[in-house]
């Protein structure tokens, strides 16, 4: 316990140790020394905190040394990766800078790779306490002036990333990635939404070149509200020469006036429809290439499973499908929850005539899931193994199995679980997956290629 702080700080540990088996311990030994420098500035970028990792064999022989230097709020801002620490040392230096003042406080400013850095036995001290003396030339001196990686980001007076650039060196000239616009204004809602992204195929140097490619965003909203109705994105255009169509293409997504996604429209004018389950707000029904005016009737008539297409007055700001298309295929997909929000039935159906294609149910048990892949409702059974995973009390898998279809119990033609008597003599698979029990570190993993009747077998099974 640090006195100081009133704080629990790690001072050992040993990773992959064992102390009860034969032979002796391979295991490896992290020692933490901690350290707290001269606050002098309240500036973000001043490391106030030292931690110092050792890692260390079985025999005591140092591997490895980490110093990481943090600021006053508990954020990394500078790491050094010391290899053979007590002979000839070699280091891998990181470190990141972050915006001082405003709404852009302690925003990332720059990110610093090991090659960006110039870093020695002499200099270490120097790279770990940056603004010594108030001011940041130990920063400078322990960079690279034209060598290495450097990411560069830009902020909005509201905070917002509105540009990521790269450059060779702390004085290399820093080129665009990728910008952002936002819909600006005083309205805080809205404020923040993108209304631009751009990216840079050559080097550019300034933030509007010509040759930066742009896809833009359009809002409108609900009446009286912030909420937003549509967003229309105009996407880049994509030369015939590069087999596009010469002119951009639009996707337009409509909400509901609660903000949900209800529709999108393609930029080849098919639509897909989404509804959501009325309880837990998860999506539950989708209806790929939809015909706005005439939805299958599964979207309407199943209400407490998925909201209607007049909920939220989705219906009312619904889109036109495009000309020109074949005729709708309107292809459902399903989801269907417990009173917990899990899902337990899975189904596809063909949304013009209502058939069922597919169905997958999930059991939950206490220790167990089970599937029931491809549910047959002649026989009340699914076509393939029934799948199952077992855990833990601490929920973790520590077997995996599949059981012969014909061990299915049902009630009502729905899957309750495993008929009374199943046993390993039913598994048509078997893995088992053995963890430590403090760490909960994956060990062993048993699988069968000859499942006994009971019991766990030998390594030949």
């Amino acid at each position: 316990m640090d006195s100081g702080t009133d704080k629990y700080l790690v001072k050992t540990e040993t990773v992959g140790g064992c102390s009860s088996c034969g032979g002796g311990s391979a295991g490896l030994t992290h020692e933490y020394f901690y350290m707290q420098l001269d606050h002098g500035t309240p500036d973000p970028n001043e490391v106030v905190w030292m931690v110092v990792e050792d890692i260390s064999d079985a025999n005591g022989n140092g591997i490895v040394r980490k110093v990481f230097g943090l600021n006053d709020k508990g954020i990394k801002l500078r790491e050094a990766t010391i290899t053979d620490p007590a002979e000839t040392p070699e280091f891998w230096c990181r470190s990141i800078k972050l915006e001082e003042s405003g709404q852009k406080l302690n925003r990332l400013a720059e990110t610093r790779t090991p090659a960006a850095h110039n870093v020695s036995s002499s200099t270490i001290d120097e790279f770990l306490n940056p603004s010594h003396n108030g001011d940041y030339s130990n920063d400078t001196a322990t960079l690279n002036s034209s060598a290495g990686l450097i990411e560069v980001f830009e902020y909005n007076t509201s905070g917002d990333p509105t540009g990521a650039l790269v450059k060779r060196g702390r004085t290399g000239t820093a080129y665009y990635v990728s910008a952002t616009d936002y819909y600006g204004d005083t309205n805080e809602n809205r404020k923040h939404l993108v209304t631009a992204t751009y990216a840079y195929p050559a080097e550019e140097t300034s933030r509007t070149a010509s040759s930066r490619i742009t896809t833009e965003y359009a809002y409108t909203f609900w009446t009286g509200t912030d909420t937003v109705k549509t967003r229309t994105a105009t996407l880049p255009t994509v030369a015939s020469g590069e087999n596009g169509s010469g002119s951009s293409i639009t996707t337009v997504e409509y909400y509901d006036d609660r903000g949900r996604l209800r529709w999108v429209k393609d930029g080849l004018g098919q639509v897909t429809y989404y509804s959501y389950h009325p309880m837990n707000g998860q999506l539950a029904y989708t209806v790929q290439d939809a015909d706005p005016t005439a939805l299958p009737s599964s979207a309407d008539n199943n209400s407490t499973k998925w909201v209607t297409s007049s909920d939220g007055s989705a219906s009312s700001n619904k889109p036109t499908r495009g000309g020109g298309l074949p005729t709708a295929v309107e292809f459902v997909t399903a989801q269907e929850y417990d009173t917990q929000g899990r899902v337990e039935l899975r189904l596809s159906e063909d949304g013009t005539d209502g058939t069922i294609l597919e169905r997958h149910y999930t059991v939950y048990e206490t220790t167990r899931h089970l599937n029931f892949p491809y549910w047959d409702t002649s026989t009340n059974k699914p076509w393939l193994p029934i799948q199952v995973t077992a855990f833990d009390a601490s929920g973790v898998v520590n077997e995996q199995y599949t059981v012969d279809p014909a061990r299915t119990a049902q009630t009502s033609g729905n899957p309750t679980g495993l008929s009374s008597g199943t046993d390993q003599s039913h598994y048509f698979s078997w893995s088992r997956l053995q963890h430590d029990d403090v760490s909960g570190e994956l060990l062993k993993t048993h699988a069968y290629h000859d499942i006994p009747s009971s019991g766990y077998g030998t390594k030949a099974t």
